[in-house]
């Protein structure tokens, strides 16, 4: 499973931050989180591999100072 980053933006970088907890509207502990990414890097297809967690709800988060949309989109497929 990945969080895939998609948009267009100046400024930046940006970080993407994934969560997860046992509750939807309990406590979310940080799973996994990027290092800087660049609107170059969202540009080639990036996106944030997630490890496999026994929570169940997540939600994924960028934050940075940019001007422009950068959208986190996760991608639940797990392959073969």
């Amino acid at each position: 499973m990945t969080v895939d980053l998609k948009g267009s933006f100046s400024g930046g970088p940006v970080t993407a931050t994934v969560k997860g907890s046992d509750s939807e509207n309990g406590i979310y502990n940080t799973i996994v989180q990027s290092g800087s990414v660049t609107a170059a890097m969202i540009d080639e297809g990036y996106g944030l591999p997630v490890p496999k967690t026994g929570y169940k709800f997540i939600k994924a988060a960028v934050a940075g100072t940019f001007t422009g949309t950068v959208e986190a989109i996760i991608n639940s497929y797990l392959g073969k």
